[in-house]
């Protein structure tokens, strides 16, 4: 009996327990309008390569990644709070940063871990964490970051009947673009 016990509490320290979204978050909208801004999240490599990270917007969870992915996010203009999160018992500690979006544009942000020791002492000697970090870049930094990473997700959609708004994501014009005429070969 205490054999079971012991393995019932192990089974809860390593399972952990998933905290539902915050009955308080409001989802941010699916279907946006042209204005929209677009945020990239990168994820680099680093510790924590089997856990997926949580990611919320202004506390509404929109997708889960790993490391070595980036995701898309539309919001709408404004503030944003941009959070990544793993379980606790990951020992990885998450980030989160606000961040102001105007109409239109694009952010990069990445996340990224390291290994820290967080205490000295005790039967161990020492206890050891990842420590997160998040952080908005440069365009030409974001677009050569996530060249080396594969699309994780996209949370949200721009509205297809106004003007599109060109993404760093294609290099292919818009269907109803004017196509210039190809040179004749002499």
């Amino acid at each position: 009996m205490k054999n079971l016990a012991v393995i019932l509490l192990l089974l809860l320290f390593f399972c952990g327990c998933e905290t539902p979204p915050s009955q308080s978050a409001i989802q941010p909208p699916r279907r946006l309008g042209a204005d929209a801004a677009t945020i990239y999240l990168l994820r680099t490599p680093g510790p924590g390569v089997l856990i997926s990270g949580i990611i919320k917007v202004d506390g509404f969870e929109v997708g889960r990644m790993k490391h070595s992915t980036y995701c898309i996010i539309h919001v709408t203009p404004g503030k944003h709070k941009i959070e990544y999160t793993k379980p606790g018992w990951t020992l990885e500690f998450g980030a989160k940063a606000d961040i102001m979006c105007q109409a239109g544009c694009s952010y990069y942000m990445i996340y990224g871990s390291r290994m820290a020791i967080t205490s000295f002492g005790g039967p161990a000697g020492a206890t050891f964490s990842n420590q997160g970090d998040m952080f908005t870049v440069s365009e030409a930094e974001g677009k050569a970051t996530m060249a080396e990473l594969s699309l994780a997700f996209t949370y949200g959609e721009k509205e297809a009947n106004l003007a599109p708004v060109p993404t760093p994501m294609s290099d292919t014009p818009a269907a109803d673009a004017p196509v210039a005429p190809a040179a004749a070969h002499l």
